[in-house]
């Protein structure tokens, strides 16, 4: 069910399985610093709502590379919220880009008291596959 949708995201819930799918769009090329932050703190708010378990991080159509600063805010908000709501597992699904894939593994490398497990998938399949295991 999707609780969020933006002109750069989709947010999207399964309570059954305990799953938050946020899924980026082709959009984010055209997405600012600003706009990142607000897709962040909407994430966030949908985080602390649902609480889930696991996660999947759909970058595959992502085209927006995540700045140093932009990280390090990212971090500040979602980080402590993942350990909040006890999240389980994150997948996430590699964008294309190199860059952008870059920058996300950055994000998710910097979180030294992770609580969850994180891989990363070619495939959306792959990633469904190893959060229901």
């Amino acid at each position: 069910m999707i609780v969020e949708q933006t002109s750069f995201f989709i947010l999207s819930y399964f309570s059954k399985t305990e799953l938050l799918e946020l899924e980026w769009l082709e959009k984010t090329s055209t997405m600012t610093p600003k706009n990142f932050q607000e897709q962040v703190r909407l994430e966030n708010e949908v985080l602390l709502k649902y609480k889930p378990k696991k996660l999947l991080a759909k970058t595959l159509d992502m085209d927006y590379t995540i700045s140093p600063d932009e990280q390090e805010k990212h971090n500040e908000i979602i980080l402590p919220t993942f350990k909040t709501i006890g999240l389980e597992k994150l997948a996430i699904v590699v964008s294309k880009d190199l860059f952008t894939q870059v920058s996300i593994s950055q994000i998710i490398d910097d979180d030294s008291t992770a609580e969850y497990q994180t891989q990363y998938f070619d495939d959306t399949t792959s990633a469904i596959t190893w959060l229901e295991e």
